[in-house]
């Protein structure tokens, strides 16, 4: 946070740590998951001599591999998103004149990137 606003008063620190540690709870939910996406590549891969069922499996790893998240995951991931969400727009709303000018000159530098990256490709 500190290169995106510069220095964090107290009160922003605080609410940063308890945002990570929040989001540090659902980790695990996050590894369970990419755990098991990894266990069903394996066993695409076991299958692979079988061509229309390789193919189903990889297809649906790629495509909606949501699909491999259980209830307490999508619930733990929603929750997440609101939780930074909330905890941006407080953070937003809550800047100093000078970590408000900060941010927008980081904004600035990212918009300028892009903009290089989208004249590079031409």
């Amino acid at each position: 946070m500190k290169r995106w606003i510069g220095r964090l008063d107290h009160s922003q620190s605080r609410d940063l740590n308890r945002l990570v540690v929040t989001l540090t709870n659902a980790e695990g939910l996050w590894l369970g998951y990419r755990r098991r996406w990894v266990d069903a590549l394996e066993q695409a891969l076991i299958v692979r001599s079988n061509r229309h069922e390789f193919e189903k499996q990889i297809t649906a790893l790629t495509l909606s591999p949501q699909s491999l998240l259980t209830a307490a995951q999508r619930a733990a991931m929603a929750a997440s998103r609101r939780q930074r969400g909330e905890y941006l727009l407080a953070l937003v709303n809550g800047l100093s004149v000078s970590q408000r000018d900060q941010l927008l000159s980081e904004l600035d530098a990212l918009i300028e990137a892009a903009e290089q990256l989208l004249q590079s490709q031409d």
